[in-house]
């Protein structure tokens, strides 16, 4: 019996049919799971994430979507996790990059953030959004020189991301809703 059900196991792990299967319904389960995010709807998009991660946990925009999660739900630990997992599978994706440094800067940790913008910012392939990503490095770099009021600094992450919730959908954008 546990031959059997090895053998079903190592078949499922080397099946490229399944694999391709199990990767599409994570970018399925991820796509859902941001949505419902943007929506509020955090115990659905948990669900959604949750099982993405299941079906391909070694995608970038699976751990990304599950950062800005955590973010939302205030487990900063786990978010940076996530966030880190990221970086550490597509290490020079420019909106990953962009991500985290939105996330370090809304977190006190300017000047980790203004060093990850910067490396967003040189890489030739970045296609800013909207609102220029030197906005939102002056803003941390600002941070850095002249440390705001109590309070300030929420305020000024929140605007932020306010600001790329208008800019759609990307996986750069999805972290306009996490705050």
């Amino acid at each position: 019996m546990l031959g059997v059900l090895g053998a079903l196991v190592l078949y499922g792990c080397s099946n490229p049919q399944l694999i391709r299967r199990r990767h599409r319904a994570a970018v399925y389960n991820t796509e859902l799971g941001i949505a419902y995010l943007q929506r509020g709807a955090l115990a659905l998009a948990k669900a959604r994430l949750d099982q993405a991660e299941r079906e391909n946990p070694d995608s970038p925009n699976v751990q990304s979507a599950r950062a800005l999660l955590f973010e939302r739900l205030r487990e900063p630990a786990r978010a940076d996790r996530a966030f880190r997992r990221a970086l550490d599978l597509a290490p020079h994706d420019p909106d990953y990059q962009n991500d985290y440094a939105v996330y370090l800067c809304s977190t006190g940790h300017y000047a980790r953030g203004v060093k990850y913008f910067l490396e967003a910012a040189r890489n030739p392939l970045y296609l800013t959004p909207a609102t220029p990503s030197t906005m939102r490095e002056s803003v941390c770099a600002r941070n850095i020189m002249t440390p705001p009021r109590p309070g300030c600094s929420k305020r000024r992450s929140r605007s932020i991301r306010d600001s790329r919730a208008r800019s759609g959908n990307s996986p750069s954008s999805i972290t306009s809703t996490a705050g």
